[in-house]
């Protein structure tokens, strides 16, 4: 465990990316959460800049061929690196922009390392543990997760949700809706946000709820005006990207007895998930994403964690009114117990 190997920081390396620096925290809330470590007391957080992104290819095979230089190469590649790690830290990050600075200090300082992602052409043993959705053939440190990291915690959405029904009494009951927009292969027009509106009026009426909106900046202005008039009268209260609404997303996911979710974006599919609510997911009529997301989706829809919807099919979807809400802690558990593993092999 991590306690008994004396950890005394851990390192999060941040590209910046939201997506992917939420994944490192998740990955450091679970371990904190399992050994109980106060994150204040542990972690350091460092956002660095790539600064010459076509090196890469000359990164990668340096760190590939075990080259001793490899450290100082790559160190100088980038902006905001430390110089030097404390005995004892636990190097995390996510994201490929992260991957080279990650293992370099990993081999200069002899310190454990954990990336999360894709390797793309980068060696496995150049990591203490890799963690994806898809297994990564050949490594055999590859630990392959259920859904990725985040730092939603069941529990303090849980305590959110019950602070926001008690100050709001709402008299129905609320799902939530998480809308990214395009990217990863899917495009959404006027027609398809003035589809999901329709669905979002028909479910409200067939199962009485209302629903807790919350857009993203890929959203844009077209989605959020379409929806705000032809769904204003089920919407129970929004967080609008362009400004409008102060709750915390958390507050919606825990007064949420079910969660619909864009298809766009893995970091909200993983959110939702995280959460423990039954999610649905829904795409545009364009949708092409590419087989290894695909194949992501299809794992969570054939271990349970969503249901995937066309947004054409939306206003017809049926389920029981008493959603059957699925338990993520014991998927946590597992990848704590092989994370922990690899950590204490020599």
């Amino acid at each position: 465990m991590l306690k008994q190997m004396n950890f005394k920081k851990i390192l999060i390396l941040s590209d910046g990316v939201p997506g992917h620096v939420n994944q490192a925290r998740g990955l450091v809330s679970w371990l904190c959460d399992s050994y109980g470590l106060k994150q204040s007391d542990v972690v350091t957080e460092m956002t660095l800049v790539l600064k010459h992104k076509p090196l890469r290819a000359v990164y990668r095979a340096c760190l590939n061929a075990k080259l001793g230089f490899a450290s100082t190469l790559i160190r100088s590649g980038y902006q905001n690196i430390p110089p030097e790690l404390e005995k004892g830290t636990l190097i995390i990050s996510c994201g490929g922009n992260t991957s080279f600075a990650n293992a370099a200090l990993a081999q200069d300082s002899g310190q454990p390392n954990i990336f999360i992602g894709s390797l793309r052409g980068l060696r496995s043993d150049c990591f203490k543990a890799v963690m994806s959705i898809e297994p990564i053939a050949g490594a055999d440190n590859n630990i392959v997760m259920d859904f990725a990291p985040s730092y939603i915690d069941v529990n303090e959405i849980e305590v959110a949700g019950e602070r926001f029904a008690e100050s709001h009494q709402p008299q129905q009951p609320l799902w939530c809706l998480l809308i990214g927009g395009n990217g990863a292969g899917y495009e959404f027009d006027e027609q398809d946000w003035q589809v999901l509106a329709h669905g979002m009026n028909e479910l409200a009426r067939r199962y009485s709820v209302r629903w807790l909106v919350s857009t993203s900046r890929r959203s844009g202005e077209i989605a959020e005006r379409v929806l705000q008039v032809q769904a204003a009268d089920v919407i129970y209260e929004g967080i609008w990207f362009s400004g409008q609404g102060n709750q915390s997303l958390k507050s919606y996911l825990g007064a949420a007895s079910r969660i619909f979710c864009t298809e766009d974006s893995m970091t909200m599919l993983s959110e939702s998930i995280n959460a423990g609510k039954p999610v649905v997911s829904v795409r545009p009529r364009k949708s092409h994403p590419n087989q290894r997301f695909l194949d992501a989706l299809l794992r969570f829809e054939m271990n349970g964690y969503l249901q995937r919807c066309a947004l054409s099919e939306m206003d017809r979807l049926s389920f029981d009114v008493e959603a059957v809400q699925h338990h993520p802690q014991a998927s946590k558990a597992k990848v704590i117990e092989q994370v922990t593993r690899l950590l204490n092999t020599a």
